[in-house]
């Protein structure tokens, strides 16, 4: 398996731990710190999305990226119109389901070593 990619699924469980360490504090408070805010909707924005692109194993560094962001995007959007649709809205319990989603993707990705191969295909002017 690729180092860079056992790094980054490394990272993202790390990141996941501390972010449930940093947003979720013993003791309640009703006002968000601007810091939690932005440690937060960083992960949020970024984490789930890198996930799965690790798992594929994109080549593309751009492409990886944009696929990432929207990818982390969608995936927080319908988890928030669910909640809200079902009436059981947290904000807690979308982070919950967000971290979760995101380490046990990078690690499957750790424990199967899951790296896609990619074939080349022939040139379309080509005859094989």
């Amino acid at each position: 398996m690729n180092p860079r990619l056992i790094g980054a699924a490394t990272l993202l469980i790390w990141s996941g731990v501390v972010l449930a360490w940093v947003s979720f504090p013993a003791e309640t408070r009703l006002h968000a710190d601007p810091i939690r805010v932005l440690v937060v909707g960083s992960y949020l924005a970024v984490a789930p999305g890198t996930a799965f692109v690790i798992a594929l194993a994109l080549r593309d560094k751009l492409l990886a990226a944009v696929v990432a962001m929207g990818f982390s995007g969608a995936l927080v959007m319908l988890l928030a119109q669910a909640t809200l649709y079902l009436d059981i809205w947290s904000p807690r319990g979308v982070a919950v389901v967000v971290i979760g989603s995101t380490c046990t993707m990078a690690l499957t990705v750790l424990a199967r070593g899951m790296t896609i191969q990619h074939r080349r295909l022939p040139h379309p002017g080509s005859r094989r």
